[in-house]
């Protein structure tokens, strides 16, 4: 993260699926230390029971607001995946895209 940092590039930081909220301004917080507030902050979903993701949009806010006001983007491609657990790859409900975006 601290040669991330150090590019001064605009950093995508991509929320993991086992993360809340929350917990997004701790990460931010490694690139401000490292001399970088250009931090982008990206919503994918949160895992529910196995093999699904759900995405709360009220965590935008939380995210927004621990980050200090950096933004938030959602990648709602990602968060419509559905892995079948026979599978190789994942599948998605690539209809519902449009719904969400």
């Amino acid at each position: 993260m601290e040669a991330m940092a150090k590019t001064g590039a605009v950093i995508n930081v991509k929320k993991p699926q086992f993360v809340s909220p929350g917990q997004m301004g701790n990460i931010v917080d490694k690139f401000h230390e490292g001399g970088n507030d250009k931090v982008i902050l990206c919503d994918r979903g949160a895992n529910f029971g196995y093999d699904n993701l759900v995405v709360d949009m009220l965590g935008f806010s939380v995210m927004k607001k621990v980050s200090g006001n950096s933004p938030v983007i959602f990648d709602v491609t990602h968060a419509l995946q559905c892995r079948d657990p026979f599978g190789a790859a994942s599948g998605g409900r690539r209809g519902q895209v449009t719904e969400l975006a």
